[in-house]
């Protein structure tokens, strides 16, 4: 299950990518090659983008996945704002579930062109993941979270195939899940 929604997630990404830039990943022969920065949800890292960044690259593009602190939602913006200035021309951001509060505050820079939420939570400016969810029931998953005593949050690793895998471990799945800090934890709803 975990390989066909990252190949549907590379599609989806690929098309909107299409979308927002031409069939081209250099917008101008004179121009740098434009990116594609990655951000990734909050119990996850990185990697969770390895099958998605060949096939982008594979098309031309440069790309970068952003490894956020998960200690604050400014700290995460701040850390994918280093990318973004890092990178030699245009920028697109990508955003899975958390990922895409941290893209809504990060992409007010000149060089992002576009904002791709993949099952993200697309807030706007200055608005939170849990004033998305205010007056709703909370999510299913909020019961799988841990906070320990420093107020990091961590997912339980069977709740979290449950929820991320969408099943038991799967080849090539993570097994071990990030921990999310302190803002990230009463972000989520849950304050333990």
């Amino acid at each position: 299950m975990l390989a066909i929604f990252r190949h549907f997630t590379s599609v989806g990404i690929i098309t909107c990518v299409a979308l927002l830039t031409g069939t081209s990943a250099v917008a101008d022969p004179g121009k740098p090659q434009r990116s594609i920065v990655l951000v990734h949800g909050a119990f996850a890292d990185g990697s969770s983008w390895d099958r998605v960044i060949p096939i982008l690259q594979a098309k031309g593009y440069n790309v970068v996945a952003v490894h956020e602190p998960l200690t604050s939602l400014a700290d995460d913006v701040a850390a994918t704002k280093r990318v973004i200035d890092a990178q030699p021309g245009e920028v697109i951001l990508v955003g899975h579930s958390y990922g895409g509060a941290v893209i809504t505050e990060a992409g007010n820079n000149l060089k992002v062109v576009g904002l791709v939420y993949v099952a993200a939570f697309a807030p706007d400016t200055g608005e939170s993941v849990n004033d998305l969810g205010k007056g709703k029931p909370a999510p299913g998953w909020v019961t799988g979270v841990k906070v320990d005593e420093g107020g990091f949050a961590t997912l339980d690793p069977v709740d979290g195939r449950q929820i991320l895998c969408a099943g038991p471990a799967v080849a090539g799945a993570p097994g071990d899940y990030c921990q999310a800090g302190p803002d990230i934890a009463q972000e989520s709803g849950r304050e333990d």
